[in-house]
């Protein structure tokens, strides 16, 4: 979400922000090796997006798809090397075969489809049944085909609430806590903490004299109080003069003064 609200201009990121956290919460479960998301864009159906090859998004409009691609195409994008990929400027190959050999399980294909499936209607049983936790048989029981029947659909049923049960424990672990309002706020306060750091940035001498260029991704911790928690190069160039000039120019600026609090 940070990387696409500062890959988008104020307009386009408010106007869409409800529909761009639509897709971004549409599975419910966070992603597993193995499984593949598809972000579609049809000159008459609009955006979609596909979960395993389930829809979950369909009809939005075109600007959604678009703020996802300047997204990856911006330039600031989350990978260089994706970006240069999508674009055809470097070979994609190792991408291209990574795509050919992944293949979901069938457990996460099922997982997906009961996501939009609509629910399984169950009829009442004329006699109520209790799950007791330890069920011990009873002496000299007659098995009826009808009895077999029962005991089949109860252990199924268990089986079931079982894996809903730990389904529904995984997406609270894992649920996004997203809204418009929290989605704005982010939008707006990451070009304040952007824009103080590039008036302290300075571009080293002898990185000019050597002609040496490339692209440094900073992340940040900072507290509710504007504080600095911490510092790391989440993507380094190739140079190390280059990589420590935007370490120490983000250093030098928030140790000197605080980030901007909301």
């Amino acid at each position: 979400m940070q990387s696409i609200s500062i890959n988008n201009d104020r307009e386009s990121f408010s106007g869409s922000a409800q529909e761009v956290m639509d897709i971004m919460q549409a599975p419910k479960s966070a992603p597993q090796k193995g499984d593949i998301i598809e972000y579609i864009y049809h000159p008459k159906q609009g955006t979609s997006m596909r979960f395993n090859s389930t829809e979950l998004v369909s009809n939005y409009p075109k600007n959604v798809f678009n703020m996802l691609l300047r997204t990856r195409i911006s330039p600031i994008p989350p990978s260089t090397t994706f970006k240069h990929q999508l674009l055809g400027l470097v070979s994609a190959d190792e991408a291209k075969n990574l795509l050919s050999s992944v293949e979901p399980t069938n457990r996460r294909i099922a997982l997906a489809a009961s996501w939009v499936a609509e629910p399984v209607k169950v009829e009442p049983i004329a006699e109520p049944i209790v799950a007791e936790a330890v069920v011990k048989p009873a002496p000299e029981v007659v098995a009826t085909a009808g009895a077999l029947a029962l005991i089949s659909a109860v252990e199924k049923t268990e089986v079931e609430v079982q894996a809903a049960a730990e389904a529904a424990e995984q997406a609270k672990e894992e649920e996004l806590v997203l809204n418009v309002a929290e989605t704005l706020t982010q939008r707006h306060y990451a070009p304040l903490v952007v824009g103080q750091i590039y008036k302290s940035l300075t571009y080293p001498s002898r990185a000019i004299d050597n002609n040496q260029q490339g692209t440094v991704r900073i992340g940040l911790a900072v507290h509710r109080s504007g504080e600095l928690l911490s510092v790391t190069a989440t993507q380094k160039s190739d140079y190390r003069l280059l990589n420590q000039a935007a370490l120490k120019a983000v250093k030098k600026l928030l140790h000197s003064q605080p980030c901007p609090t909301v």
